[in-house]
């Protein structure tokens, strides 16, 4: 007999908090939103323009409070795909504003 050669699928992926429930989860590294598996919260990536932290916050959120410097950040309404912050750069989770 022949061995068969076994066939991986290897995905580059990024291990975020979601800020609605807390739960770690893996999702795409190039992605800029996703949905929560646990709390179904549209989730998005913004990158707070005070301390340069990158971070997952609640989509709904217009303002929110950073996760490191704890400043209110108002959101942009819309970001072009290029300008968004990236899954893999992730690094905290944002509060909402103000942080209860």
């Amino acid at each position: 007999m022949v061995p068969v050669p076994v066939r991986t699928h290897t995905v580059a992926v990024a291990y975020v908090t979601c800020p609605g429930c807390q739960v770690p989860q893996m999702v795409g590294d190039d992605l800029v939103s996703y949905q929560c598996f646990t709390c179904y919260m549209d989730v998005r990536f913004h990158t707070c323009p005070y301390c340069a932290l990158p971070q997952s916050v609640l989509a709904r959120w217009r303002s929110y409070t950073c996760g490191r410097c704890q400043r209110k950040v108002d959101r942009p309404h819309r970001e072009s795909y290029p300008e968004s912050t990236k899954a893999m750069r992730s690094e905290g989770v944002g509060y909402p504003y103000p942080k209860l």
